[in-house]
């Protein structure tokens, strides 16, 4: 079985903040948000890019490329440490929006943000780099206004 890298850490991440937008239990966005970063944070450290992985009875591969709009997106087995930095600083901050009180919004809006800026690392070619890093940045001014 094959999946692609920027499916785990990019894709999922957008679609994970997407479908948390709807939850409003503040204690289970942050706990749970945070889990995910850290499992995610995980896998880039230790769960090898583009090299087979025996679990159980299952072989698993990661590629580390998909092509989109002729594009692609490339997350390499070296920038595993980058990606571990950042769900790893994610975790931390999704712990700490438990101190907020109205905090519904950072987890899943956080989640997207991220997932924007890791594509925006993996493009190639980099010129499209700036149309995620502008989508970012726009999705990150909801975070500054309690809703």
């Amino acid at each position: 079985m094959t999946i692609t890298a920027p499916t785990i850490w990019i894709f999922f991440p957008i679609l994970l903040g997407g479908s948390l937008a709807f939850v409003r239990n503040r204690k289970f966005l942050s706990y749970f948000s945070a889990t995910v970063a850290v499992l995610l944070a995980f896998m880039a450290q230790f769960v090898p890019i583009d090299k087979a992985l025996l679990i159980g009875g299952i072989s698993l591969k990661i590629s580390p490329s998909f092509a989109i709009l002729g594009r692609a997106l490339t997350i390499a087995s070296t920038e595993g440490a980058l990606l571990t930095l950042i769900y790893g600083g994610a975790a931390l901050w999704f712990f700490g929006s438990l101190a907020i009180y109205n905090t519904t919004q950072i987890a899943p809006l956080g989640f997207i943000v991220i997932g924007l800026l890791v594509a925006s690392v993996a493009v190639q070619p980099f010129l499209y780099a700036a149309l995620f890093i502008q989508l970012a940045v726009l999705i990150s001014v909801p975070m500054l206004v309690s809703l």
